[in-house]
């Protein structure tokens, strides 16, 4: 690959990408696996580029139908961040972001720069201003991923090179926004091979620049309720560590009291917290709000809580080499327990994890996790459909 570099050959991710066998044998030396270095200070707690919500210095996914809002709310996110302000009452980190929006052409951009900015008080237009970078409306296709003429295999190209020389350019970057995998790959999305390298480049770059990489994508053709998972390749989700999707909302939670329609933002993986799913609203001005929380959400919401408590726990005793059985989940029911839910609650989650197949029981009663969880302990099990407590 001939890329001239030059202002960033220092960067690891340049260094990898542009001498694959070098950085290889530096890799895997022996002097990098000593873990002494790591243990002497204490972990740090995960830093969120959105409290609770999106992890910093990750690569995730936003996928949704066409004209859904997708780049919207990209884009609110994006100014959010810049600003320093709430991204849907959540608060968020302040830094530099870089939008690459590549299907909208540069006077709808415009339109959608001026309804956020509009939205922002006075106060905080400055740091838009100086914050948010923005390219819009290639003149040409630009794809950052094609097979390599040499080997045939999946590679970067050029044109991803100079996006991560400008990346670097910028002054505390916490965001990048890719619009969309489609525009910027060439390679076949079905196949599993090009997705996983897709998903590992969009990761290396999050951890190259410390910045959150979100890419945003189309949905499945085939999508399961509400929750519309991308399109191709399931190794796309599976090796980033995040992704949502927005849709529309089903039908009694379709319109909000004003008669605007309603969307559903469901956070559908999350491997370090609990996934959540919230109700959006379109204002007038095309900005998305957050709307009332449907019952549904509620309550899925609160599972989700719970299964993530529960999952860690199980994880956590698994490596203790503790078996997790009905009778010692009980001991930690209560309200003021470690899942937070009284013994009927918990008997009631459990019946329902277990008919989702996110916990699973083996014959002799013992308590495990999918393979397929982001939570999964090593040990398999087999799969029940219910639950015999005894006293809960």
């Amino acid at each position: 690959m001939n890329v001239s570099f030059q202002s960033t050959t220092n960067h690891k991710m340049a260094h990898a990408l542009m001498n694959p066998t070098i950085y290889s044998e530096e890799f895997f030396a022996v002097m990098n696996t000593d873990i002494a270095p790591r243990l002497r200070t204490p972990p740090k707690e995960r830093e969120y580029l959105v409290k609770d919500w999106l992890p910093l210095g990750i690569g995730g996914l936003l996928s949704g139908v066409g004209a859904i809002g997708k780049t919207t709310l990209a884009m609110q996110l994006g100014a959010a961040i810049a600003t320093g302000t709430a991204f849907l009452e959540k608060d968020c980190q302040k830094g530099s972001v870089l939008l690459y929006l590549s299907e909208d052409d540069e006077c709808e951009v415009i339109h959608r720069l001026h309804r956020i900015k509009e939205s922002l008080d006075v106060e905080h237009h400055s740091d838009l201003i100086s914050n948010l970078k923005v390219l819009s409306s290639p003149m040409t296709s630009l794809p950052f991923f094609d097979y390599q003429s040499t080997t045939g295999g999946a590679g970067i190209t050029t044109h991803f090179m100079n996006l991560l020389k400008t990346a670097h350019q910028l002054t505390d970057l916490k965001l990048i926004v890719i619009d969309s995998y489609t525009s910027v790959n060439n390679l076949d999305e079905v196949n599993h091979s090009n997705a996983n390298y897709v998903a590992e480049t969009l990761n290396a770059l999050a951890r190259d620049t410390g910045a959150t990489v979100l890419m945003i994508h189309h949905p499945s053709k085939t999508p399961r309720d509400d929750q519309y998972g991308a399109r191709g390749s399931g190794a796309l989700v599976n090796t980033l560590r995040w992704s949502a999707s927005l849709s529309t909302a089903k039908k009694r939670q379709s319109t909000s009291e004003d008669g605007q329609p309603n969307l559903r933002l469901t956070v559908q993986k999350f491997n370090y917290g609990p996934t959540t799913a919230t109700t959006l609203r379109r204002l007038d001005n095309g900005v998305l709000s957050i709307g009332d929380e449907s019952p549904e959400d509620e309550r899925e919401n609160e599972y989700q809580q719970i299964l993530f408590k529960v999952s860690q726990f199980i994880r956590e005793q698994t490596t203790a080499g503790i078996e997790v059985t009905a009778r010692n989940m009980r001991d930690y029911a209560g309200l003021k327990g470690k899942f937070g839910v009284s013994e009927a609650a918990l008997k009631r989650f459990c019946d329902e994890a277990l008919r989702r197949g996110d916990l699973m029981r083996d014959e002799s009663n013992k308590f495990g996790l999918p393979t397929t969880s982001p939570f999964s302990a090593d040990k398999k099990v087999k799969e029940s459909q219910s639950l015999n407590y005894e006293a809960i």
